[in-house]
């Protein structure tokens, strides 16, 4: 069984075993580590760092379309909350 969707507009932390995701860019599959047969698709914010809490927001898809549904809250984890007064 796979997640249909996991969307991460962040982490806490690397990946398990140090592995670096890139920022501003949709990654369609990272596969879970203790669970292979599950997967799941991540955007990790342009502005992202580590040593920042970030919000998470999980979706999930009967359909397993993650990177279609990532796409649609690309542009919203890219905002500044800050400059945009939504804060």
């Amino acid at each position: 069984m796979t997640l249909g969707l996991l969307l991460l507009l962040s982490v806490s932390s690397p990946a398990a075993g140090g592995e670096r995701f890139p920022k501003g860019e949709i990654i369609p599959r990272v596969v879970c580590e203790e669970e292979p047969d599950q997967s799941y698709a991540l955007y990790l914010p342009t502005a992202y760092v580590e040593t920042r809490t970030w919000p998470v927001l999980y979706l999930y898809d009967p359909r397993k379309r993650g990177p279609l549904a990532v796409e649609r809250f690309r542009e919203a984890a890219d905002l500044d909350i800050a400059e945009s007064g939504l804060h």
